[in-house]
C-alpha cells in the first residue's frame, strides 16, 4: 500500500519517528476500512449477477416448456391424422358448416337490412339538422345502429374477398349498401357541423348534445384504432374520425378569422382589426370552463383551441404588417402581443417558455425587438424629416429677412422655436408610448442630433449672412443684427426646455439609460450656449466692421489727438446697444455688454501693431481720456454692467499709461504686475506697449524684451485640469488669437 502524502510527510519528521507505531495502527484502521469497501461493492455486484442468471435460467426454462408443449400438440395432430378415421373429410365437413352458418347469418342480415336502414333513417329525420338548440335526443341510438350495419357491412366485404365468391355476388352486395353510405354520410355531416359550431352550441345551454356528440367522436376513435389492425377493413371514410372532427373545429376558427379580417381589413381598418380580435380571448374562456368538462380529457381540446386560435391572431397580425403600418398602427401590433401573451399567461397560465409547442408560429415572428427598433427608426425618420421642413422654411426667412416674431414676457422669439420644442416633446410623448426604456433613449438621442444639426445650421447660417453684411453684399439679409439676437433668445429659451426634459426622460427609466439620456441633454444644453457665442460674435462683428474706420485712426492720425475718434466710437456703439437692450433677455444683454466692452478694449490694443511712436506727453493724456470715455459709456445706469467688473478690465490702461512713462529697469515689474493681475496677458502685447514710446529703439526694445521674457517663463500660465478653458482665460488672452471680427492683419 503507497503512503498518501501527509503521511509520509509525518514519517519523515523527526518528531513522528517516535510515534511510529501510531502511524502504523492508523494505516492499519485506513486499510481495514478500504478492505470492507471493497468487500461490500464486490458482494453487490455476484448479488446482481445471480439474480440475472436467475431469470435466464427461468426465460430457459419457460422456452423449454413451451417447446415441448408445440412438440405435444405437433404429435398430437399427427396421431389424429393416423388414428381418428376421415380425419380430413371431418375437418372440411367442419369448415362447410361454419360457412353455411355464416352464410345464414349474411342472409338473415341481407333480409333485416332495409328495416334496419329504414328505421335508422326515421331517427336521423326525427332529429332533422344540426342546430344550436336542436337537442337531437336520437343521436347515440342512432350512432348504435349506424355502427352495428356498419360492423356487419365491413364483415360481409371481408367475406367478399374469397377466390370463390364472382364478381356478380360482390356488386350486388355493395349495391345493397349504398343506402347505409347516403346515411353515414348524413350523420357524420352533422357532427362535423356540431364540431364547427361546438362553442355555440355550449353557449346556447344545449350541452348535452356537445357531451354526445363527444362520445360518439370517442367510440369512433377507438373503432379507427381497431380497424387500422383489421385485415377485413377497406372501409376509408372514416378512418381519422377524431381528426376529422379536429379539422372541423379548427376549419370554423380559422374562418372566425377570415370573416374578421374581411369586415376590418387589415390595410385600411388595421385598428378596428386588432380590438376585435379580443373575441379569442372569450372563446378560449368558453374552451377551458364549459367544453373541456365534456371531452375526454386525453383530448387536451383546450390546449388544441389555444394552438387554432393562436394561428388565427398569427395570420391576422402578419395581414397587418404585409402592408408596412405606421409607427402608431405598429406600436398598437406589439402592444398588442404583449397583452396578447400577457393574458395567456394570466388567465390560462399558458406561457411561451412551457407551452411553445401551442404558439407557433410566434406572433411578429418572434421579431418584437427589432419591430420596436423598426418603431423607433420610424420615429426618427418623421423626425428629421418635419425638422428639415421648419428649417428649409426658416433659413428661407432669415435670408430674406422675413421675421415671424413671437413676443414673451421676458423678450421676442421666433415662432418656429415654438415649433421644434412642441415636435420635440411630441416625438418623446410617441416613444414613450412604447414602453420601452431602449426606444426612449433612442429617440432622446435622435432628438438631440435634430437640436445638435440645428445648431450647426445655424452657427453656419449666421457667419455666412454676416459675411456678406460685411462685405457690403446687396443680398445681405435685412435686419440681420436684430435677427440674430431674436435666435439668441432662442438658445436661451432651448436651454431652460432641455433643462425641463432631462430630469423628465431620465429618471422613470432603468439606470441602464439614465446616464445616456442625461448626457445628450447636457451637450445639446452647451451647444445652445455656443450658438449664443456665435450670434454675440457675428453682431460684434458687424458692430467693430461699422466702427472699423474710427479704430484704425487710434495712435496714427492727429485727429486721434484731438478726441474726436473715441467719442464717434461710443456714439456708433450706442445705436447698436440701444437695439440690443430692446431685443436681448436681461441676462443675454449684460454677456453681450460684457463681451462688447472687453472686445472693445482689444480692438483699442490691437490698433497699436500699425501705429506710429506716441507723441508724448499728448498720447498718455488721450489714452486717459479715451479710458475715461469708454469706461463712463459701458457703465451707463440704464445699461446694468457692474462697474467693479469694468474697472477690472480697464485696469490695462492704467498699466497701459505706466510703461509709457516708467524707467526701463521698471518695465519687466510692470510686467509681472500685468501677470498677476492678468495671468496669460500675452507678451506681445506688452512688447507693442512699450514700442509706442518715442524714447525706445531697437536695441534697448530687444534688452528690455528680454528681461520681459524672462519674467514670463517664471510667470508662465496654468491651467488646472477640469477647468474650462475657455473661462479660465482672460480676455487679454485673445490678443494673438485669430479674430473673427475685424482685427487688422498682424505683420
Amino acid at each position: 500500500m503507497e503512503l498518501d502524502g501527509e503521511v509520509f510527510g509525518e514519517l519523515l519528521d523527526g518528531d513522528a519517528l517516535e510515534n511510529i507505531q501510531a502511524v502504523r495502527k492508523r494505516l492499519q484502521r485506513e486499510k481495514a476500512l478500504v478492505d470492507s469497501q471493497l468487500e461490500s461493492g464486490i458482494s453487490r455486484q455476484v448479488s446482481t449477477l445471480t439474480e440475472g442468471m436467475q431469470s435466464l435460467l427461468k426465460i430457459k426454462q419457460n422456452v423449454n416448456s413451451l417447446k415441448d408443449t408445440m412438440t405435444q400438440m405437433a404429435g398430437t395432430y399427427e396421431e389424429s391424422l393416423q388414428n381418428v378415421p376421415d380425419f380430413d373429410d371431418t375437418q372440411r365437413i367442419a369448415t362447410i358448416l361454419t360457412n353455411f352458418e355464416l352464410t345464414q347469418k349474411f342472409v338473415a342480415h341481407f333480409e333485416a337490412l332495409p328495416e334496419k336502414l329504414n328505421t335508422v333513417k326515421q331517427l336521423m329525420e326525427a332529429d332533422g339538422d344540426f342546430d344550436i338548440e336542436n337537442q337531437m335526443p336520437n343521436l347515440l341510438r342512432t350512432h348504435f345502429l349506424l355502427s352495428e350495419l356498419r360492423r356487419t357491412r365491413e364483415e360481409a366485404i371481408g367475406y367478399l374477398q374469397a377466390k370463390d365468391v364472382t364478381s356478380d355476388t360482390r356488386v350486388t352486395v355493395r349495391k345493397l349498401y349504398d343506402p347505409l353510405k347516403v346515411l353515414i354520410s348524413k350523420f357524420d355531416s352533422n357532427i362535423m357541423a356540431l364540431a364547427e359550431d361546438i362553442l355555440e352550441t355550449l353557449r346556447s345551454g344545449n350541452r348535452s348534445l356537445v357531451v354526445r356528440a363527444a362520445k360518439i367522436v370517442e367510440a369512433e376513435e377507438k373503432q379507427d384504432f381497431i380497424r387500422r389492425f383489421s385485415k377485413n377493413s377497406s372501409v376509408a371514410e372514416n378512418i381519422s374520425y377524431l381528426d376529422r372532427f379536429f379539422g372541423s373545429i379548427e376549419n370554423s376558427v380559422s374562418q372566425q378569422f377570415d370573416f374578421c379580417m374581411t369586415e376590418f381589413k387589415p390595410d385600411t381598418q388595421p385598428e378596428e382589426l386588432l380590438e376585435n380580435l379580443q373575441f379569442s380571448q372569450s372563446e378560449l374562456v368558453c374552451a377551458q370552463t364549459d367544453l373541456s368538462p365534456c371531452c375526454p380529457a386525453r383530448w387536451q381540446i383546450f390546449n388544441k383551441f389555444v394552438a387554432w386560435y393562436h394561428k388565427g391572431v398569427y395570420r391576422a397580425l402578419a395581414a397587418i404588417m404585409r402592408f408596412e403600418p405606421p409607427a402608431s398602427i405598429l406600436l398598437q401590433v406589439l402592444r398588442f402581443s404583449k397583452q396578447y401573451y400577457a393574458t395567456l399567461n394570466q388567465a390560462f397560465h399558458i406561457n411561451k417558455k412551457t407551452h411553445s409547442e401551442l404558439l407557433q408560429p410566434p406572433l411578429l415572428e418572434g421579431k418584437e425587438q427589432e419591430l420596436y427598433s423598426d418603431y423607433l427608426n420610424m420615429i426618427v425618420s418623421k423626425l428629421k424629416e418635419w425638422y428639415q421642413n421648419i428649417w428649409d422654411l426658416e433659413k428661407k426667412e432669415f435670408l430674406e429677412g422675413t421675421l415671424h416674431p413671437e413676443y414673451h414676457a421676458n423678450g421676442v422669439g421666433l415662432e418656429s422655436h415654438t415649433t421644434i420644442s412642441k415636435l420635440i416633446n411630441q416625438q418623446l410623448d410617441v416613444a414613450a408610448e412604447s414602453g420601452q426604456a431602449k426606444v426612449i433613449a433612442g429617440c432622446v438621442d435622435a432628438c438631440c442630433e435634430v437640436v445638435q444639426t440645428r445648431q450647426r445650421q445655424w452657427i453656419q447660417l449666421m457667419h455666412y449672412a454676416t459675411d456678406k453684411e460685411v462685405h457690403n453684399d446687396p443680398d445681405s439679409p435685412k435686419g440681420l443684427y436684430e435677427y440674430i439676437f431674436v435666435v439668441a433668445n432662442d438658445q436661451d429659451r432651448a436651454y431652460a426646455f432641455i433643462e425641463q426634459l432631462s430630469p423628465k426622460w431620465s429618471e422613470p427609466v432603468p439606470v441602464k439609460y439614465q446616464g445616456q439620456i442625461i448626457t445628450r441633454f447636457e451637450e445639446a444644453k452647451e451647444g445652445f450656449q455656443q450658438v449664443t457665442k456665435e450670434c454675440f460674435l457675428c453682431n460684434l462683428k458687424i458692430i467693430f466692421n461699422d466702427t472699423k474706420p474710427a479704430f484704425d485712426q487710434i495712435f496714427s492720425a492727429e485727429i486721434w489727438y484731438s478726441g474726436a475718434t473715441v467719442k464717434a466710437i461710443c456714439d456708433t456703439f450706442a445705436d447698436f446697444v440701444e437695439d440690443a437692450k430692446k431685443l436681448l433677455l436681461p441676462d443675454l444683454f449684460e454677456i453681450f455688454l460684457g463681451k462688447l466692452c472687453t472686445d472693445t478694449i482689444l480692438h483699442y490694443l490691437w490698433a497699436m501693431d500699425s501705429s506710429k511712436k506716441l507723441i508724448m506727453p499728448r498720447g498718455k493724456e488721450r489714452i486717459i481720456s479715451d479710458a475715461k470715455t469708454l469706461f463712463d459709456f459701458f457703465t451707463q445706469p440704464d445699461y446694468g454692467l457692474d462697474s467693479d467688473v469694468v474697472t477690472q478690465v480697464f485696469y490695462i490702461f492704467d498699466l497701459f499709461c505706466d510703461v509709457q512713462d516708467a524707467p526701463f529697469e521698471e518695465l519687466p515689474a510692470l510686467f509681472r504686475e500685468l501677470r498677476t493681475n492678468e495671468r496669460d496677458a500675452p507678451v506681445d502685447l506688452f512688447e507693442s506697449m512699450v514700442m509706442l514710446r518715442d524714447d525706445v529703439d531697437q536695441k534697448q526694445l530687444r534688452v528690455i524684451m528680454t528681461e520681459v521674457r524672462a519674467v514670463a517663463v517664471h510667470a508662465e500660465p496654468t491651467i488646472e485640469e477640469g477647468e474650462n478653458n475657455e473661462q479660465a482665460h482672460s480676455f487679454l488672452y485673445e490678443y494673438t488669437m485669430p479674430y473673427r471680427g475685424n482685427r487688422p492683419v498682424n505683420t
